[in-house]
C-alpha cells in the first residue's frame, strides 16, 4: 500500500482503495492507526465534529513528547496524517507503544496507541 500523503502532511480522506473502509472512523470520537502495528510509517485517521484549532501529538512509552504532527485550524470532518516514525529532531524512533492525542480547541477528543515493531 502506498502512502496516502507525504510524511506528516495533512490529507483528506476519500481514497477507499488505499484506506480500508472499516478503518475509517464512523462516529465522532473515533480514531485509528493504519496499519497497527506499523513499520516504518503509519497513517493516523481521526474525525473532528467542528472547525477549530487541532493538535495531534505523539508521546513515547515514558510519556515524553515525541512529535507534533498537526497544529493548525481544520474544518470539521475526517482527516488523516502520515507519521514517518521520526521524532521532532528527525531521528528514527525505537520499537514500542506510542500514545497519540488529538485536541480540538484545547479539548482532548481522541487518544490512541500506535505500536512500532522493527
Amino acid at each position: 500500500m502506498g502512502p496516502l500523503c507525504a510524511p506528516h502532511e495533512l490529507c483528506r480522506l476519500g481514497d477507499t482503495t488505499a484506506v480500508p473502509q472499516e478503518s475509517v472512523p464512523h462516529r465522532a470520537g473515533e480514531s485509528a492507526v493504519i496499519p497497527n502495528p506499523f513499520n516504518p510509517s503509519a497513517v493516523i485517521v481521526f474525525e473532528t465534529s467542528e472547525q477549530g484549532a487541532v493538535k495531534l501529538d505523539v508521546y513515547d512509552p515514558t510519556g515524553r513528547h515525541v512529535r507534533a504532527l498537526v497544529n493548525e485550524v481544520l474544518e470539521s470532518g475526517n482527516h488523516s496524517v502520515q507519521w514517518d516514525g521520526m521524532d521532532s529532531d528527525s531521528n528514527r524512533i525505537s520499537s514500542g507503544t506510542y500514545t497519540y492525542a488529538v485536541t480540538l480547541n484545547g479539548r482532548v477528543i481522541h487518544t490512541g496507541k500506535a505500536v512500532l515493531l522493527k
